[in-house]
């Protein structure tokens, strides 16, 4: 679904370089054993290639239809983006159902934190005109206010910002 594109924002908030304090990295943040194992990036002292954003995204976008062949589901393949199959294989065991609000409370805090936000960005994404949520930009490259008056830092907001409203996808996911 051409949705996904909004999940980078979550992973990495549109920041190529992007390195967690877990070790994954890159825009889509992707763990060394994964990209290197199941995708084929190199990742060693000399190059990372979990920080190119074409071959990341590329691998992003072969991990998630993975996922959604394995579960059959999209929050489920979301759930298992971020937290493994594995774990989501055995909340669906723990709880005894395969949907993702049905086993929400069997996955880790994190993961059930994540569809949300997944589901709210891709929200305000798409309907952000409706309740006149834009950016607005100032004279501080640190800070910015949006329409409702709420202050945010700038950066990364403004990255999503201009990646929602001004720019085309190139990917297909």
């Amino acid at each position: 679904p051409e949705e996904l594109k909004y999940l980078s924002l979550i992973e990495s908030g549109l920041e190529p370089k992007a390195l967690s304090n877990k070790g994954a990295g890159g825009l889509w943040q992707f763990m060394p054993y994964t990209a290197r194992g199941d995708f084929g990036m190199r990742v060693d002292s000399f190059v990372d290639e979990r920080f190119d954003v074409e071959k990341a995204t590329e691998a992003a976008c072969k991990y998630l239809g993975q996922l959604y062949r394995i579960f059959g589901d999209w929050h489920l393949a979301l759930a298992a983006y971020n937290t493994g199959p594995g774990n989501v294989k055995r909340a669906i065991r723990k709880c005894g159902k395969s949907d993702f609000w049905d086993i929400y409370n069997c996955l880790p805090k994190q993961t059930r934190a994540y569809v949300p936000q997944f589901i709210a960005m891709n929200y305000m994404m798409n309907y952000n005109w409706d309740h006149a949520i834009h950016a607005q930009l100032g004279s501080c490259d640190t800070c910015g206010k949006i329409s409702s008056g709420y202050s945010f830092r700038y950066g990364t907001r403004q990255r999503i910002f201009e990646f929602g409203f001004n720019e085309s996808f190139s990917y297909d996911l």
